[in-house]
């Protein structure tokens, strides 16, 4: 119980030491947090990447056949009849020399 002559009863001061530790860990475990949040979202991210994009083997033999038939000398088209196939580069130099200026 107060009574008149008894001053009121002054509060603690902060403990500014620990008050700063408490800070400073909290500080550093959010930064830990989020560096290992952002590892574990990019590795997901690139495991996700790699199982989408794996080369399909028919679709690598279909593209390496039509690479080859580009860059093949010059000769029949077994696919057009009376057809002949001249190489890309080949095709290309002529159409230049054709309609340049």
């Amino acid at each position: 119980m107060q009574t008149l002559s008894t001053p009121p009863q002054q509060a603690q001061d902060i403990n500014i030491p620990l008050l700063a530790v408490a800070v400073a860990g909290f500080a550093i475990s959010l930064l830990l947090i989020i560096i290992i949040l952002q590892v574990w979202f990019y590795h997901a991210e690139v495991a996700e990447r790699d199982a989408k994009w794996r080369p399909d083997p028919v679709l690598t033999a279909v593209l390496n056949q039509y690479d080859n038939d580009l860059h093949n000398p010059a000769g029949p088209n077994p696919r057009i009849p009376n057809g002949h196939r001249i190489p890309i580069d080949d095709a290309i130099d002529a159409t230049v020399k054709r309609y340049a200026p």
